[in-house]
């Protein structure tokens, strides 16, 4: 089974933006921000942010919910491996409550991106 990998959403317009041959400043002019704010994101050195959002989806057509929950996936992807939860209690845990991680886990699942 392959393992999957959580990219940046920063990394996936990088490689859109060179599918469609469009550069950093002409993207940057069609959105409205800076060519450095472009750079950035697209290098994953800073997270999307809501605006952003907005002006990518415009850009490419899509929703900008799906590139705000791609930045929240790879968020928890990253931090899931960084925080350590091992001396939290759990409070109130029953068998009773597995359903219901189990139900949430479905329902909140980002895409998930393979690397080639």
């Amino acid at each position: 089974m392959k393992q999957a990998i959580v990219s940046h959403p920063g990394t996936i317009v990088a490689n859109i933006l060179t599918d469609l041959g469009v550069g950093v400043r002409q993207f940057a002019g069609n959105i409205g921000v800076t060519p450095a704010t472009v750079s950035r994101f697209l290098s994953g050195k800073t997270a999307l942010t809501p605006a952003l959002a907005i002006r990518i989806a415009a850009a490419l057509g899509s929703n900008p919910a799906f590139w705000l929950r791609l930045q929240a996936n790879y968020d928890l992807h990253r931090l899931e491996k960084e925080i350590d939860i091992s001396g939290i209690t759990l409070y109130g845990a029953s068998e009773e409550d597995v359903w219901l991680n189990e139900l949430s886990d479905e329902r909140t699942e980002s895409p998930v991106f393979e690397k080639k």
